[in-house]
């Protein structure tokens, strides 16, 4: 799923869209679409139903991440685009992870000390 909330993620930075206008656009709550860009689920059949009226970006890149299909033009927009959001979920997932491990040595001394 990872794999696909990103290529979801630069779908919409290549739309130039803030997720909750392209939430409104796709008629789902924003909620639904930021659980689509986190990984937590995969896309609606809304959200991939706008993405391909919308901007020619259709499931098969979404889900599978085919983009030979795809225009030459938006393929290069696309993978400067994954670039980004790679780097982004990559910060993000780092930022996760020091959280956690914080979380981890905090409740450990708190053991420790009781």
């Amino acid at each position: 799923m990872e794999a696909s909330a990103i290529r979801l993620r630069a779908a919409r930075k290549i739309a130039q869209k803030e997720q909750r206008d392209m939430a409104q656009e796709c008629g789902v709550s924003n909620t639904v679409l930021s659980n689509a860009e986190n990984g937590l689920t995969y896309p609606s059949r809304e959200i991939m139903s706008t993405y391909w009226r919308g901007y020619e970006i259709d499931f098969n890149f979404l889900i599978n991440g085919s983009f030979n299909h795809l225009s030459p033009d938006l393929q290069d927009r696309l993978f400067f685009a994954l670039e980004a959001a790679t780097s982004e979920w990559d910060r993000k997932e780092s930022s996760n992870r020091s959280r956690s491990a914080k979380r981890s040595g905090q409740s450990q001394t708190q053991t420790s000390q009781a």
